[in-house]
């Protein structure tokens, strides 16, 4: 057996046994994750909207070029909103998640495998909603697009993936 599938079970484990609390930090850290997947696919998908082409939706709100890119610099403001909101789910639990991970401390783990240990957390609770959101997102984006573009396939598969990483190496740098 790897490490890596180690610290999986044992990040499982250890999440398993946790508290309320550690519980609400988790569905606050996935509906965190969950809102950055949805604002960063939308900028991405209306970012790969060719010129010319007319979106059906909202009335011809997004018709134009220039509206195309307020929207998309608006839907970036609240990224970063999103993002601070992520951050502060980190700092949350941060005393009880340092009580647990001093334990694994104690028990002999190496530092390093403490942050893997808690980049796994934070990365699986980040992997559940973004998938989600990702998942209604394309569904809707099937329902209002028939054709997507190849940029926009690419914007979505980036964003899916990098939202999660983009977690998990903040729950890492959580600890240094």
């Amino acid at each position: 057996m790897s490490t890596w599938t180690a610290d999986v079970r044992l990040a499982r484990r250890l999440v398993s046994g946790s508290d309320r609390r550690e519980w609400w930090r988790i569905g606050l850290t996935a509906a965190g994750a969950a809102l950055a997947t949805a604002f960063a696919l939308a900028a991405v998908t209306l970012a790969s909207v060719p010129d010319g082409y007319t979106v059906s939706g909202l009335h011809g709100l997004l018709g134009e070029a220039g509206t195309r890119s307020g929207v998309i610099a608006g839907l970036s403001l609240l990224l970063v909103a999103v993002l601070a909101f992520l951050g502060q789910c980190t700092r949350i639990g941060a005393a009880h998640r340092d009580r647990r991970l001093a334990g694994l401390r104690l028990a002999g783990a190496t530092p390093r495998q403490v942050r893997r240990i808690a980049a796994l957390e934070t990365g699986l609770a980040c992997l559940a909603g973004s998938a989600v959101a990702t998942v209604f997102s394309v569904l809707l984006l099937l329902r209002l697009w028939t054709v997507p573009t190849a940029p926009a396939w690419a914007g979505i598969a980036l964003v899916a993936v990098g939202v999660p990483v983009a977690g998990a190496a903040a729950g890492a740098a959580a600890l240094r």
